[in-house]
């Protein structure tokens, strides 16, 4: 399930990178082969909506625009080249800033040395989105509503 939403947003945000209508990226998504709840979909829009507008007025908002982004020797030996070649795919895409990076980094260095899994990853790049240290504003998708379905 974890990884299914990670794929969601992941979705979502290469098609808005790419600049595909909201049409194309919702027949990308259902194309997978895993059937997604419109209401994923929808809550993942206001995720990356609330995210990128989170990273726009944050105090430490910077211009991207050329940058790059390398692991050194170091954090690549902590991640392995596959997970930091995921989180540098996210990065790519605009899911992760160079912020975002640091504090998975942050979080992985306190995982014993080579127990690190994808849905790890998965879960701290979830807890990204769902600012689990934040208090969150009323009216947000992070909340549940009546009409929400929970297996």
């Amino acid at each position: 399930m974890i990884t299914d939403l990670v794929k969601v947003l992941e979705i979502i945000a290469n098609g808005i990178h790419r600049k595909h209508t909201p049409e194309e990226i919702f027949h990308q998504i259902s194309s997978e082969k895993h059937t997604v709840d419109s209401n994923v979909i929808a809550a993942a829009y206001s995720w990356i909506y609330e995210k990128l507008l989170k990273d726009f007025t944050s105090n430490c908002s910077y211009n991207r625009s050329g940058s790059l982004r390398f692991f050194s020797s170091e954090e690549t030996n902590l991640l392995g080249m596959v997970n930091a070649n995921y989180l540098l795919h996210f990065y790519n895409i605009g899911l992760l800033n160079e912020k975002d990076l640091d504090k998975i980094i942050e979080q992985i260095s306190r995982f014993p040395h080579g127990t690190v899994s994808l849905n790890d990853f998965n879960v701290l790049i979830l807890a990204l989105f769902l600012d689990v240290d934040k208090i969150t504003p009323a009216g947000s998708r992070k909340m549940l509503y009546s009409s929400d379905k929970i297996n």
